[in-house]
């Protein structure tokens, strides 16, 4: 028997007319499979609605608000395509498989969870619907990953000028400025710009679905209009209408949704220059501290750099905001276009420069920041889309609202566990680094090459985790469940799929990499043991790091902050430090350490995000934030319309319960205490 026909002893159950309906909806389905997959929200939503119904007790409403009795049965097409867009493939309930195996204990009943989630990846892989979201996954995500690897090529090729052009010394020092500048100027910035991730990514979801559904409505007005049969019709009809139309405008009109990505970008401008002021300050006044931690013969020449940092730093934090701001928009090539500007201008600045002081390299580097900055705004000032989003909030009647001190809090309430996070990798990282210099130069030198190879190849990472945040903000923004969970497996996937790819590219040549940048053969020999341990390490990081730009995206920022504590101050700091210190244990101690930190915190993150994350919640908040931050409907040249409503003089309107026409008397039935209402 065929696994498509239920096996109920001959008798299916089911109608001649439900099973022409069936066949009609997989007609359709098969249609909508080869559309894009914002066009195929709408069906997988209705698909996940009408199941759920079923499950909860075989009844829907129907057109006219009467419960209809439907099928009860479990799937009618349980084909890998089906299984893919079926809520039990999409939705993980930890709580229903408790209740149907009460007698299996928490960790059984958790490790079968798990196997089953890992088992139903691949039936996705096969499902035409899931490869259109990893499909329009990859498209976004290699821009966003040039974008970084371009970015961080910058750093690669001013340390390889520095390293052939300078002395030892001079060397020494710009290396620490630009440590410092990054743990302290840079890390801070990231953080909270990436807030922009969660608020600007839902504000463009929004925007799309008020879009589609201004179309929608413009399409039922004209069939409206062409009624005209019944009185009672047409006024019902009218006023189904009118309080569409006031919701949407109220809420969710794009213009409304164009101006908030406009007043998160200022605001994280704001925030981001408010909270780097005070570090700014303290590099002016970093003398005696800088002479504490610096040898003596680099402390002059690091408070030098740090001194002209200002001038680097402050093009960079403006750049990564309008970079953020623009992928939010879906429009990543103008970080691409603005980083390779930049990348390919800063040989030429060095090689007719030819820097050969900590002063002229700083300066150097602060006109190639400054010139993609330049770049970065040109691009996005041309661009339609992005001229319109942030274009109104320039006029200062507009600007002084945002800018309030409440609707910074706000802003700063969101970013500020991206923040603490981003510090917390950057700094546990670097001081992993100490660590490994304390025990031997050996040791130091053998760190240094192989997170040298890690960075290079990690940079990819950093733009799916970009990607990431971006495509599953835009579906939380949209109000679709499914299409959120679609795009957090297909990043997942992905991910797995190339750092399994690029694990195994450092398995099995990393011992040949550490040879090509280190002729150190005790260097050379202590990275070829690593390999084995690094490998799996790498693989573990980059699917912990895009993991958390899927939590930026459902705006679940505190939990990402949580669970980067864990894994690298609760677990990774401790262990190095013991294995070290304790153990006498030299660089392979340090890699162990991190190892045990990712083996706790990935999987934390993983349970989190399926099994403890209500997303229907997170969708919520999403609305919720979208009624508070529209305080006033504004024109596209920043006037507002509640200004002008206060001067009008009100409308009465009459409330019309029932209109009765038997052919010859007209009569309209009003309530009897209705009256007139004055809006």
């Amino acid at each position: 028997m065929s696994t498509r026909e239920p096996d109920d002893g001959g008798h299916s159950g089911i109608g001649g007319a439900q099973e022409e309906a069936l066949g009609a909806a997989s007609q359709k389905k098969k249609m909508l499979t080869k559309l894009d997959p914002e066009k195929l929200h709408t069906f997988d939503d209705a698909r996940h609605s009408r199941e759920t119904n079923n499950r909860s007790g075989g009844t829907s409403p129907s057109d006219n608000g009467i419960v209809q009795p439907l099928p009860t049965f479990a799937r009618l097409n349980d084909d890998v395509d089906d299984f893919a867009t079926s809520p039990s493939a999409s939705t993980f309930s930890f709580q229903d498989r408790r209740q149907r195996v009460p007698g299996i204990p928490l960790l059984l009943e958790g490790l079968h969870s798990f196997i089953d989630s890992v088992s139903e990846f691949w039936f996705l892989l096969f499902s035409h619907t899931f490869r259109h979201y990893l499909i329009d996954l990859t498209r976004l995500a290699v821009p966003t990953c040039l974008t970084q690897m371009l970015r961080y090529s910058c750093n690669l090729i001013s340390t390889v000028y520095c390293g052939h052009m300078l002395d030892s010394t001079h060397f020494g020092a710009v290396s620490t400025g630009l440590t410092f500048t990054t743990l302290t100027a840079l890390s801070l910035g990231a953080g909270i710009s990436s807030a922009m991730d969660t608020l600007s990514t839902q504000a463009h979801g929004r925007t799309v679905s008020a879009s589609k559904g201004q179309k929608k409505k413009d399409e039922v007005s004209e069939n409206v209009d062409d009624v005209g049969n019944s009185p009672h019709e047409a006024t019902v009809a009218d006023s189904s209408r009118d309080a569409e139309e006031s919701r949407d405008e109220n809420l969710t009109s794009p213009c409304c949704s164009h101006q908030q990505q406009g007043k998160y970008l200022r605001q994280s401008l704001v925030v981001t220059y408010a909270a780097y002021a005070p570090v700014a300050i303290l590099y002016l006044a970093c003398g005696p501290l800088i002479r504490l931690v610096v040898a003596e013969e680099m402390a002059n020449l690091v408070i030098i750099f740090l001194q002209l940092s200002v001038f680097i730093v402050v093009p960079m934090l403006a750049t990564n905001n309008l970079i953020r701001f623009s992928q939010s928009q879906r429009q990543p090539m103008i970080g691409f276009y603005a980083s390779l500007i930049g990348a390919v201008a800063l040989i030429p600045i060095l090689y007719v420069v030819r820097p050969v002081s900590v002063a002229s390299v700083a300066w150097c580097l602060a006109l190639n920041r400054w010139g993609t900055l330049g770049a970065v705004l040109i691009l996005t000032y041309r661009h339609e889309d992005l001229k319109r989003s942030w274009g109104p909030g320039w006029v200062a009647s507009y600007r002084a609202g945002e800018l309030a001190l409440p609707e910074l809090r706000t802003y700063f309430a969101v970013g500020l566990p991206s923040m603490l996070a981003n510090m917390a990798d950057t700094w546990s990282f670097e001081l992993m680094s100490v660590l490994a210099a304390s025990v031997s130069d050996i040791t130091s030198a053998t760190w240094s090459v192989l997170f040298t190879i890690y960075g290079v190849l990690f940079s990819g990472f950093v733009g799916i985790a970009g990607a990431a945040s971006i495509t599953v903000g835009n579906a939380v923004g949209q109000g679709s469940v499914h299409c959120a969970q679609s795009y957090a497996k297909a990043v997942l996937v992905l991910t797995t799929s190339c750092g399994a790819v690029l694990a195994l590219l450092l398995f099995a040549v990393g011992g040949a990499m550490f040879g090509l940048i280190q002729s150190n053969p005790e260097v050379t020999s202590a990275g070829e043991n690593l390999m084995n341990l690094g490998a799996f390490t790498f693989f573990m990081d980059v699917t912990f790091y895009v993991m958390q730009g899927i939590y930026r995206g459902i705006g679940q920022q505190r939990l990402c902050a949580i669970t980067v504590f864990v894994g690298m101050w609760l677990v990774t700091i401790p262990s190095a430090w013991f294995l070290t210190k304790v153990l006498d244990g030299g660089v392979t101690a340090i890699l162990t350490g991190l190892t045990l930190g990712l083996c706790v915190s990935t999987p934390l993150q993983w349970y989190l995000l399926f099994y403890y994350i209500n997303w229907e919640s997170c969708i919520d908040v999403a609305k919720l934030r979208e009624k508070n931050t529209t305080p006033d409907e504004r024109d596209e040249d920043g006037t507002g319309r509640l200004a002008a409503a206060e001067h009008s003089p009100p409308v009465m309107h009459r409330v019309v319960v029932a209109v009765v026409d038997d052919g010859q008397n007209h009569h309209e039935l009003e309530s009897p205490d209705a009256g007139e209402i004055q809006t």
